[in-house]
């Protein structure tokens, strides 16, 4: 009996130990190696759809990633309509694997312009920001970059991340208030301080300029080569969210910005200069460019088309009854909208 008895206590330690041994093999092998996690097919309204915050068409256009509390999410239609909805919720389309993500709240995906890395930046609110680099399409972990120059970590999310033209470096926007410059092995090339509020968006317009918006209600021009600022553009009365470039006349490429002021405003950065604005319906929370202009969300759910360079607002579409978090354009021109 004593003898039975010592074999069942030495087979319980045997078993404990291998069930130990197999979840830290798992736990070292999702820190070090693949972030990709195949599981059952899920729909993002089933996950929650009120934690979406960023999305970002996947290069071959047909797939889209979308950014969870703690991860990325790859969704697609599945099978194709014969006459494809132009703006079309994408809150049911299936989940066909995630990425984990060290933070709880991500801000901002970007792909390289070689589609062979992501950029995911994020954090934890209030406590510690950063950006991860991940290898495309393997979901391999390149780097996880949580300070600033000289060490010191990161105080609060990262709200946006841009790559340079040339996918050498990238540039990110903070919560306290910095705009950084990161070469490609994240290292800092230079930080720009001058904002006096969270840095709400940031933009590589060129190798040699960036320029970013923030809470103060302004926008930044800044030189790279020297970190110095160049100009500051305050005409907007609201927070400004978002930045993006257009091509304006002449082939002169122009800066559109989107504030909470309900206004979309067209600028030349070289020289300072509004140009016009547009005042919208409701105050927008993303936009995108289009073929014919750019697509502006609301918050009340509803899309503006706007025409480029006029601003003509052509026509707003109520396309949603709850506010539109984020939006991608597939390879179709159709919308997916979450």
């Amino acid at each position: 009996m004593r003898c039975c008895s010592s074999m069942g206590i030495f087979l319980l330690r045997d078993y404990w130990f291998g069930v130990i041994r197999v979840a830290l093999s798992w736990f070292l092998a999702i820190d070090t190696e693949s972030l990709c996690a195949q599981g059952p097919v899920k729909a993002v309204d089933s996950i929650g759809l009120r934690s979406v915050t960023a999305s970002r068409i996947e290069p071959s256009g047909l797939e889209a990633l979308v950014a969870i509390e703690g991860g990325l999410c790859v969704v697609s239609k599945g099978a194709e309509t014969k006459d494809p909805i132009r703006f079309e919720s994408a809150r049911s389309f299936p989940i066909s694997r995630s990425i984990q993500s060290s933070f709880s709240q991500i801000n901002s995906l970007d792909f390289s312009p070689d589609a062979s890395r992501l950029l995911v930046a994020g954090g934890d609110p209030g406590q510690l920001g950063g950006v991860e680099c991940i290898e495309w399409p393997s979901s391999t972990r390149l780097g996880l970059y949580q300070t600033e120059d000289q060490g010191r970590a990161i105080g609060d999310v990262v709200t946006e991340v841009d790559w340079f033209p040339g996918g050498l470096q990238w540039v990110e926007s903070h919560w306290t208030g910095w705009v950084l410059v990161r070469r490609i092995d994240g290292t800092v090339r230079v930080k720009f301080g001058g904002h006096t509020g969270p840095v709400l968006s940031a933009m590589a317009w060129d190798e040699q300029t960036v320029i970013s918006s923030g809470l103060d209600q302004t926008i930044k021009v800044w030189r790279v080569a020297d970190g110095v600022q160049v100009r500051s553009l305050d005409n907007h009365t609201g927070a400004v969210v978002q930045l993006l470039g257009c091509d304006g006349p002449s082939d002169k490429r122009l800066l559109v910005s989107a504030g909470r002021d309900r206004t979309i405003r067209l600028w030349d950065p070289s020289i300072g200069r509004l140009i016009r604005f547009v005042k919208l319906p409701e105050v927008p929370v993303r936009m995108e460019l289009s073929h014919s202009g750019l697509i502006v969300a609301l918050e009340n759910g509803s899309i503006c088309e706007v025409s480029l360079p006029s601003l003509r607002i052509d026509q707003t579409i109520s396309i949603s009854d709850r506010p539109i978090a984020t939006m991608v354009q597939t390879s179709r021109g159709v919308w997916w909208f979450w």
